[in-house]
């Protein structure tokens, strides 16, 4: 299946952010972080799209009753007329079920990859914290100007 434009970017933005933390990754412990945090997005798109395929047939027959009970169901607010035929179109229900499990699997997808990205920029956060100087240039200078010492009297 073809990516789409937004697909494209969102992969480019990724493997950037991946290469530009990885410059940044000094310790053992930062690399055990950046690789774990790999295979966990990874395992995660894999056990998804292994769900995805094997659960397809049942998730379209879901959808279709979700669906069904959507469209024929009475609303107070505002209920069928007796004269609206109540039937469906099996292709049209097919394709309206084809493509609500589609958009589902898009926002399982896309919140997997949003979560893989909120765990760079908190390892990088983490990193700039670590080897970020103690205390600011002015902080320091404002203490020199503010010690209390004995009084020259």
């Amino acid at each position: 299946m073809p990516l789409s434009t937004t697909d494209a970017v969102r992969g480019l933005f990724v493997e950037a952010t991946r290469q530009s933390l990885a410059r940044s990754l000094r310790t053992g412990q930062d690399w055990d972080r950046y690789k774990a945090i790999i295979q966990e997005a990874s395992g995660r798109l894999e056990a998804e799209q292994a769900a995805h395929a094997r659960d397809y047939s049942s998730r379209i027959a879901e959808a279709k009753e979700i669906i069904l009970r959507e469209e024929h169901g009475v609303r107070l607010d505002h209920p069928l007329s007796p004269c609206v035929d109540k039937r469906s179109s099996t292709d049209a229900l097919q394709s309206k079920a084809e493509i609500r499990v589609r958009q589902d699997y898009d926002q399982r997808i896309t919140a997997i990859k949003a979560d893989e990205l909120d765990q760079y920029r908190a390892l990088t956060n983490d990193i700039r914290m670590r080897d970020a100087p103690d205390q600011s240039p002015s902080r320091t200078i404002r203490q020199s100007f503010n010690r209390t010492g004995p009084s020259q009297s």
